[in-house]
């Protein structure tokens, strides 16, 4: 069935993966956005951290991108990071909680450890609640410093 589909998929794709059985590709969209906006989360929370700390923000990049920290994630939050640009990563804070909600919800029926998750969901049900529900996920770095800092949370 994928292989007859698969000329269909390339004309509108760049990207194909197969991921396996019926509803493995939610799955899948679900596994990646936590990761993705896991690190987002756990980024702001260290460029706020930094911010308090007095640790220049070009020198926190730098290291990140040179070590495990780089990625398409520090790519998208660097100009917030750097300049306070939050349009290279147009996606709000109520979008990022709503996909962690779906993801909660697949960890539960899987009767997995949601630790990680709920931390994730904790901070943007936080930021979301202070009003900044239609905010860049980027600006979680200014939301955080305000109102935690460096604080273990």
């Amino acid at each position: 069935m994928f292989e007859e589909q698969l000329p269909l998929l390339q004309s509108f794709s760049e990207n194909i993966t197969y991921a396996g059985t019926a509803g493995s590709g939610h799955k899948l969209k679900l596994l990646h956005n936590f990761v993705s906006l896991g690190f987002s989360a756990v980024l702001a929370k260290a460029a706020a951290c930094a911010d308090q700390s007095g640790v220049d923000a070009e020198v926190l990049v730098e290291v990140l991108a040179k070590g495990g920290g780089a990625g398409a994630i520090l790519q998208r939050m660097q100009p917030y990071i750097l300049e306070r640009d939050s349009s290279g990563f147009n996606f709000s804070i109520s979008n990022a909680l709503k996909d962690i909600g779906y993801y909660l919800a697949m960890v539960e029926a899987a009767e997995a450890s949601r630790t990680v998750a709920d931390g994730i969901f904790g901070s943007l049900n936080s930021a979301m609640e202070a009003g900044f529900d239609q905010t860049n996920i980027p600006e979680l770095i200014t939301i955080l410093n305000k109102s935690e800092g460096c604080q273990a949370n």
